[in-house]
């Protein structure tokens, strides 16, 4: 299959994770009351209702532009430079899918994972965040990785 077919318009980007996570041999993703874990997640790192999450970021912590087309594989170094230092291999995390800015899918995934499954899958943009909302995650369209820390959380 060439590059075209595989991001097929006709293919919906649910279907392109679904599908990585088969490949990847990915299981137990399933993340119950996902709209509650979406509302959580925007009252602690949003502000207000910006079309996309990330123009709207509080707590901010650091920023950091890549020009690489595959910036994800970094995003293990990152989350271990600035988020948790100490966090497990295995350790499952909220990996939130914004579909076209008004959609959001959210898996629960390790760091190797989301590797997998934003290698597999077309272009979206993304946001990582610890189980206890301690820190949050994004890429961007722009190749922007913006970090987040909600103040009174430790997070080390």
């Amino acid at each position: 299959m060439d590059m075209y077919e595989e991001h097929s318009p006709q293919r919906s980007l649910r279907q392109e994770l679904e599908e990585a996570c088969l490949t990847g041999n990915i299981r137990d993703n399933e993340v119950p009351a996902t709209e509650e874990v979406i509302r959580a997640i925007e009252s602690m790192y949003v502000d207000g209702i910006p079309r996309a999450w990330w123009l709207g970021l509080k707590h901010v912590v650091h920023r950091q532009h890549s020009d690489d087309d595959q910036s994800y594989i970094g995003i293990e170094h990152i989350v271990r430079q600035y988020c948790d230092p100490d966090m497990r291999a295995n350790q499952k995390l909220l990996f939130i899918v914004d579909e076209d800015n008004e959609r959001h899918h959210v898996l629960a995934l390790t760091l190797d994972e989301i590797v997998h499954v934003t290698a597999e899958c077309r272009f979206f943009e993304y946001y990582i965040c610890s189980n206890d909302y301690g820190w949050l995650l994004c890429e961007n369209e722009h190749g922007e990785f913006i970090i987040c820390k909600h103040s009174g959380l430790d997070t080390t």
